[in-house]
């Protein structure tokens, strides 16, 4: 979705640029072959430079960490024993 918002390849690659991207690798993940959009999102570049913490940042949160938590007050504490008479 950020990809597609900053329009061009060329507008892609200065942004990983400044977001910490090494300048050959940026220009050279952008304009290597006929990539799409979904094609440069899943990239080792744009995996380093678009991480969790750029989001957070921004004001969004993490659905990982949303998960996470969520299913920590699911689970039962304790198990409760089975009390069972014998005889």
């Amino acid at each position: 979705m950020l990809l597609k918002h900053w329009r061009s390849k060329r507008a892609i690659a200065r942004r990983l640029i400044k977001l910490g991207c090494p300048l050959k690798k940026a220009w050279r993940t952008v304009y290597e072959g006929r990539r799409r959009l979904w094609d440069l999102s899943r990239t080792a570049a744009v995996q380093k430079s678009l991480r969790n913490e750029y989001f957070e940042k921004r004001g969004l949160f993490s659905l990982e960490a949303w998960r996470r938590q969520r299913w920590a007050r699911e689970l039962a504490p304790v198990q409760l024993p089975l009390e069972l008479e014998l005889g």
